[in-house]
């Protein structure tokens, strides 16, 4: 072999072995940085190795003449049993999950089987073409690609300049965000990798700073963080950041999505000067685009485009842009072409992203769009524009829909902490006013009008309870439940919702059997149904009747819609007008969703009351005839005795209490502590009192062995009532609890799950309600 060719093959044993050596340094770092002792081992002694067969390549292939054939056999010869140490000694960590060290081991194993290769006698690859440096070539496609890393910790700082320059990426680092500002002004850069947390100024501020600079608005930032909670991602994107990656960030992820955005705004850049070869990528993409000469003509648009338009591609090219989709504002005014933001790089020479504008299809609807429109240059001179936009309806309706349900949690937000309010100062009212109803004889002058405040008072306990309900503290329960009272506690309502032409009237059944349901649930469903009998009768006068009562039902009377009910005794509300009726092909398609005769955004009411009465192991059956009018059934399971009717006035205590016994009431309001002394003083109880859990426990702890009961509040500051509880029975565990809350006892149950309670009274309370539960309680504790 000449020196020549001896030079040659040397050179193409250095590089595999430098692979091994080089890779082996990184990863025994790596692994000591990352405690994994076994595999630091195992790199080292191959880096060992390694450097034992450059020496013996040095000394089989001198510098200084040629080789004999017998001195070439005898090098491979030497190389081969250390050729095998390599192979063993990564053999040995083999099966054990490598992570973030495979990439590495694996160019280690592939240099090494290139020298293998030579070893037993074979061609060695050139080095250009190796595996070992393939990825080097893949990096080169990103040579010239400048990043800078803005993070205030050294070590982050170091492993992503490592990884990246592994990449074949160049790299700088700055600490924080005035340095990383002042270096970009100084040097270019084609990307920027953000950490979020830093001192003096953070991400975000750094972010701003970026996007309002126009030399920077175009920069691509990708955020690093290792809060990577969806808030702080969303905030980033919104802001600009091209992307948002969650700390640890894994090195194949970092490095495609760093190759992609270069490869992205590389082809932007070039996007004037490759307009043919992009043909593909147009017709391709999901976005709208097309592209316009100096006076605003269409010069070609993609198949997105033409699809959100409506239009034929031969119908736009050609045709000014502006009078054919964009003549008017999104609130439906003319908008002149000189005030036009698309066209307005054509003008200014400059790219423009905007969005609140609409596009109008070729049947005159319209839709919002998100655009960016960036202009043609050549020689510097403006050419012509390049439009892209994306519809964004579905956000829009989306972004609708939070906000929405932002504004109704708000309210309901409200609404609980108003309910909760009220229910104190009603038991107030309600517990003094009974009390005082209890004292006087019915034939006093001052008792009806008592009577009247106690009456008054429920009836507003029953709006907290709406309150309660829609704030999400209610929560469904099935109960019994009469459906004419049910129907009547909702008429005023009802009535205020018809138009004003409009009249209801109520023929309600009395002594009906009871069904077990959700009450708000049922009147929901009879008032979807009374709202759609008054929107079909419109602005014109009309009747509406709301009518129950009660139907049996045979295996021989079964029909459709109540076929698939069991034969018995059901409940029923019909809901009937004089409306306009509907044809047999409206009546087949009232219950799809979202179907609807009137205007848009309406289609749920009847769905709706359809899923109510299923759920409730019911059906509801419609009759309607064109111009006729129509009535709606719902039919509803009913139990065999009817509902009891609540007596007038105050009800008794259902048990005289033994004077002496002590009562422990714990509330947070001042009204409803001496509300309830004075009932239960009358009565005989000795009553201690207490703000909040908390002092309950102190007063429990010190008297204990003399309380026989604890009233508790459920919801009070410093301590609530389920954790008072808790600790009230570690001190004496047989002590009945009784619970008073405006939540319904569902919502009880679920708070105090697993603790002992005695049971529930509901605020407000009458004196005599109050008292029964009292009673209750300590004669079951006896």
């Amino acid at each position: 072999m000449s020196a020549h060719a001896a030079a040659r093959l040397r050179h193409a044993l250095r590089t595999p072995l430098n692979h091994i050596i080089g890779y082996a340094e990184m990863v025994e770092e790596d692994a000591k940085d990352r405690s994994a002792a076994i595999l630091a081992a195992i790199v080292y002694e191959v880096r060992g190795i390694a450097r034992r067969i450059m020496d013996a390549v040095n000394e089989g292939l001198p510098t200084d003449g040629d080789v004999a054939p017998a001195a070439l056999d005898a090098l491979r010869a030497a190389l081969r049993p250390m050729l095998q140490e390599i192979s063993d000694a990564l053999n040995r960590f083999a099966g054990k999950s490598a992570g973030a060290f495979e990439t590495d081991l694996q160019k280690i194993r592939n240099a090494t089987a290139d020298l293998e290769l030579f070893a037993s006698g074979g061609d060695l690859l050139d080095p250009e073409s190796a595996s070992g440096t393939a990825d080097a070539a893949a990096a080169g496609a990103h040579a010239g690609a400048r990043i800078l890393v803005v993070d205030d910790d050294q070590s982050n700082r170091e492993i992503l300049c490592r990884r990246l320059a592994r990449e074949g990426f160049a790299t700088a680092s700055e600490t924080g965000g005035e340095a990383a500002l002042a270096r970009l002004k100084q040097e270019k850069f084609d990307l920027v990798l953000l950490d979020l947390v830093m001192p003096e100024m953070d991400g975000f501020e750094v972010l701003a700073r970026l996007r309002s600079d126009p030399a920077f608005r175009d920069l691509p930032v990708v955020v690093l963080s290792a809060m990577d909670d969806l808030q702080n991602a969303v905030r980033s994107i919104e802001m600009g950041a091209e992307d948002f990656l969650a700390k640890p960030v894994d090195p194949v992820l970092l490095r495609a999505r760093i190759g992609a955005i270069v490869k992205r705004r590389k082809a932007e850049a070039e996007r004037s000067e490759i307009a043919d070869s992009l043909q593909l990528l147009l017709e391709s993409t999901g976005e709208g685009i097309f592209g316009g000469d100096r006076d605003g003509r269409c010069s070609f648009v993609n198949r997105a485009a033409v699809e959100m338009l409506g239009y034929a591609r031969e119908q736009m090219l050609g045709k000014r842009i502006h009078p054919l989709v964009h003549h008017s504002r999104p609130d439906g005014a003319a908008y002149p072409e000189g005030d036009c933001p698309i066209l307005s790089v054509v003008r200014t020479g400059k790219p423009h992203r905007g969005a609140g504008e609409v596009l109008f299809r070729a049947d005159g609807s319209s839709f919002p769009v998100e655009f960016s429109s960036y202009p043609i240059l050549r020689s510097g001179e403006v050419e012509g524009m390049v439009v892209t936009f994306a519809d964004i309806s579905e956000r829009k309706r989306t972004e609708d829909h939070l906000l929405q349900s932002a504004k109704l949690e708000s309210l309901g937000v409200l609404a609980g902490g108003l309910a909760h309010d009220f229910n104190n100062i009603l038991t107030g009212i309600l517990g003094n006013a009974s009390l005082v109803l209890e004292s006087i004889p019915r034939s006093d002058s001052n008792h009806e009008l008592l009577q009247e405040v106690v009456n008054a008072s429920e009836r507003a306990a029953d709006l907290t309870r709406q309150m309660l309900a829609f704030a999400g503290k209610g929560r469904f329960v099935i109960e019994p439940v009469d459906l004419s009272r049910a129907i009547e506690d909702i008429s005023e309502l009802m009535d205020t919702s018809l138009p004003k032409p409009v009249r209801l009237s109520m023929e309600l059944a009395r002594d009906l059997p009871l069904v077990d349901a959700d009450l708000r649930q049922l009147q929901q469903m009879v008032f979807n149904l009374v709202i759609n009998a008054g929107e079909a009768i419109g602005e014109r006068p009309g009747l509406v009747v709301v009518e129950t009562g009660t139907r049996e039902l045979t295996q021989a009377k079964r029909a459709a819609p109540f076929d698939d009910l069991q034969p018995g005794l059901y409940a029923y509300a019909a809901v009937q007008d004089t409306g306009t009726g509907m044809d047999a092909q409206t009546l087949s398609r009232i219950f799809d969703p979202f179907f609807t005769t009137k205007f848009t955004g309406r289609g749920l009411g009847l769905p709706a009351a359809m899923g109510i009465a299923r759920s409730h192991h019911g059906a509801i059956q419609v009759e309607s005839e064109a111009g006729r009018g129509s009535r709606f059934e719902v039919l509803l399971p009913a139990k065999a005795a009817p509902a009891s009717k609540p007596a007038g006035g105050v009800a008794a205590a259902t048990a005289a209490p033994e004077r002496g016994r002590t009562i422990l009431v714990v509330d947070d309001e001042d009204i409803v502590r001496r509300t309830t002394r004075a009932v239960l003083e009358r009565k005989g109880y000795q009553v201690i009192l207490a703000e909040n859990g908390q002092q309950a426990i102190e007063i429990f702890r010190e008297r204990n062995t003399e309380i026989s009961l604890i009233l508790l509040d459920v919801t009070m500051p410093v301590m609530g009532g389920e954790e008072a509880a808790r600790h009230l029975h570690t001190i004496r565990h047989d002590v009945p609890i009784l619970v008073s809350s405006g939540y319904n006892e569902s919502e009880v149950a679920r708070r105090f799950v697993g603790r002992r309670v005695a049971g529930y009274v509901r605020k407000p309370y009458t004196s005599s309600a109050l008292l029964a539960k009292i009673g209750g309680a300590l004669g079951a504790a006896e």
